[in-house]
C-alpha cells in the first residue's frame, strides 16, 4: 500500500513538473534566472517554516540533531543552490536540446549511484524499462539541430549533483520528516543563491507586478512539487521514484501541442515509450515485493 501511495504522489509530482517546465519557460523571458530561483526558493522556505509554525511541528526542528542540520544544510546549499546555478547557467551557453536530455537522464544516474550506496536492487524489467525511458525522452526532447555550445559540462555537473542528492535525501529522511527536509532545502539553497548574487553585484533588481505574479505562480509550483516529490522518495526506493519523473516530460509535450504545436509522430512515439518505461519500473517492483520499514521521524 505504501509502495503504491508513493507511486501516486510522485505521479502529481511528474505531472506537476510538466506543468512547471511549461509555465517557466515564460517566466524565465521576464527574469533573471538567478534572480528567480533566488527568490522562488527563499518564498518556498518562508512558506515551508510557515506551514510548520501553522501545524506545530515546530518542535520538529528543535528535535533535529546538529550533526542532521549540518547534514541538512550542506545538502540543502548544494542541491537547492549549487545545482541551479550550474543548470542555469549551464542553459544559456548549451544546446537547448542536448541540455533537455541530459537532465532527462537523471535517473540514471540517480539509480547507479542508488544501487553502489544505498544496495538498491536492479532487476531486468527496471533495465528494460530504463531503456524506454531514455529512448523515449530523447525523441521527446527533439534532434539537436545546432552543435555543442559548451554549457553542456555544467548542466551535466548539475545533473549529477541532484541524482547525488536523491540518494542523500533518501537517507535524510530516515530520520527528518518531508516538511523539514524541504526547509532545509530551500532555506539553505536560496541563501547560496542570494549570496551568489551579492557577492557578483547582481542582488539590485526591482520588481514589477508581472514579476511578483510569475514569482508567485512558480513557487506555488515548486512547492507541490516539493511536497508530493519527497513524500514519494520516502515511500519509494530512488531508482523508482527518479524514473516516475520522466514523465514530466510527457506533461510538458503535451501542454505543448494544446497552446504551441502540434503533437509530431516521433513525439508520439516518445510518449509512447517514456509511459511504457514507467509501467515496467512499477512491474519491477511489485515483482520484487519491496517493504518498506516505518522509521521514527523528527
Amino acid at each position: 500500500m505504501d509502495r503504491k501511495r508513493g507511486f501516486m504522489l510522485v505521479l502529481c509530482t511528474a505531472l506537476i513538473s510538466g506543468f512547471s517546465i511549461f509555465i517557466n519557460s515564460f517566466a524565465i523571458a521576464k527574469f533573471d534566472p538567478f534572480v528567480l530561483t533566488g527568490l522562488r526558493n527563499f518564498v518556498v522556505a518562508l512558506f515551508t517554516l510557515s506551514f510548520i509554525y501553522l501545524t506545530s511541528h515546530l518542535n520538529e526542528l528543535r528535535k533535529i540533531s546538529k550533526v542532521d542540520w549540518l547534514k541538512l544544510a550542506g545538502w540543502g546549499a548544494v542541491d537547492g543552490g549549487v545545482a541551479f546555478m550550474l543548470y542555469f547557467y549551464g542553459m544559456k551557453l548549451s544546446n537547448v536540446i542536448l541540455a533537455s536530455i541530459l537532465h532527462k537522464s537523471i535517473f540514471i544516474f540517480a539509480s547507479a549511484m542508488a544501487f553502489a550506496v544505498l544496495k538498491e536492487k536492479l532487476n531486468w524489467r527496471w533495465v528494460a524499462g530504463a531503456v524506454f525511458l531514455l529512448c523515449g525522452a530523447a525523441l521527446l526532447s527533439g534532434i539537436p539541430s545546432e552543435e555543442m555550445k559548451g554549457g553542456e559540462s555544467a548542466v551535466f555537473a548539475a545533473v549529477l549533483l541532484w541524482a547525488a542528492g536523491n540518494v542523500v535525501a533518501k537517507k535524510l529522511l530516515e530520520r527528518i520528516s518531508v516538511r523539514n527536509l524541504i526547509f532545509g532545502r530551500m532555506f539553505f539553497g536560496s541563501i547560496v543563491i542570494l549570496g551568489f548574487l551579492a557577492a557578483t553585484g547582481s542582488f539590485s533588481f526591482s520588481l514589477t507586478t508581472d514579476h511578483y505574479i510569475w514569482l508567485l505562480l512558480t513557487s506555488i509550483l515548486l512547492v507541490g512539487y516539493q511536497f508530493t516529490y519527497f513524500s514519494g522518495l520516502s515511500l519509494l526506493k530512488v531508482s523508482e521514484a527518479t524514473s516516475v519523473l520522466t514523465l514530466g516530460a510527457v506533461v510538458t509535450s503535451l501542454l505543448s501541442v494544446l497552446v504551441i504545436k502540434q503533437l509530431t509522430p516521433v513525439e508520439l512515439l516518445g510518449i509512447i515509450g517514456v509511459a511504457s518505461g514507467v509501467v515496467l519500473v512499477y512491474l519491477s517492483g511489485e515483482v520484487e515485493n519491496v517493504h518498506h520499514k516505518t522509521i521514527p521521524r523528527c
